[in-house]
């Protein structure tokens, strides 16, 4: 029992550490790093028409922005690091010396696929790092729009972490794509295009058929609990996406 959690912890650091050779972690950490960053010059410039006198100005500062990576960044974020994720095995042709190794075909798909979620709890604690560090920045700046108020750093993650909980079934589709497909621009292009197209529709009645928009549908109620339907669903659509990939990795052929 013991060896094989060893080797199981040990199996995951590989993959991590393949991640220092792709530029997925620098993507992890520096569009949250942009998006707060931006949030923050609107705060600097604009603050005074967005804030309400005698309320907490952190409640609209982190929901306002989070609810715009939601919406947008975070789907793209997960194409992204999806594609980048596996650009090591595709781009220098490792299939065959992975698959060669004494491990389950079925291991290597699990194994990169935790990694992939492990990226995307670093994505999540970076925003939220983030939006804590300008907003502190704001205190010193901009000490009259009360930032020195409690910064709701607890509702900050939890809401991050509801985000990133929503967003299963994209991690688990995209990662799925992009373990399939060689070329690069294949898995990016499709998420990219159904990321636009869910946009387009957010109006629609019926926008809860598109798992694309469970992020940004989770904010909807931006409170302390991390539970809801669509993280349920989304959660289960990963279950499902990567049952999908267990089967088709271990179906691979590697010539």
């Amino acid at each position: 029992m013991i060896e094989r959690v060893i080797s199981s912890t040990l199996r995951f650091y590989a993959e991590l550490q393949k991640l220092k050779n792709t530029l997925a972690i620098l993507v992890a950490v520096a569009l949250p790093l942009f998006v707060a960053f931006l949030s923050f010059v609107i705060y600097l410039s604009e603050g005074h028409k967005l804030i309400n006198a005698g309320t907490n100005p952190w409640h609209g500062y982190i929901y306002h922005l989070q609810k715009f990576w939601a919406g947008l960044l975070l789907p793209l974020t997960i194409i992204l690091e999806a594609s980048l994720i596996n650009s090591i095995e595709h781009s220098n042709n490792m299939w065959k010396q992975i698959y060669s190794l004494p491990v389950s075909k079925c291991a290597v798909y699990f194994y990169k696929l935790l990694a992939f979620i492990f990226l995307n709890i670093l994505t999540a604690v970076s925003l939220t790092f983030f939006i804590q560090l300008f907003g502190f920045l704001l205190i010193f700046i901009r000490p009259e729009f009360g930032f020195d108020s409690p910064s709701l750093i607890k509702e900050s993650l939890l809401l991050s972490l509801k985000m990133m909980l929503a967003s299963s079934a994209i991690i688990g589709f995209q990662f799925l794509l992009s373990f399939n497909f060689r070329s690069f621009v294949i898995p990016t292009v499709i998420g990219f295009c159904i990321t636009v197209g869910t946009g387009i529709a957010s109006s629609w009645k019926h926008i809860e058929l598109l798992p694309y928009s469970y992020p940004s549908l989770s904010t909807n109620s931006p409170d302390a609990q991390i539970g809801n339907i669509y993280i349920i669903i989304a959660l289960l659509s990963l279950v499902l996406t990567s049952a999908a990939g267990f089967y088709v990795s271990s179906k691979k052929e590697i010539s």
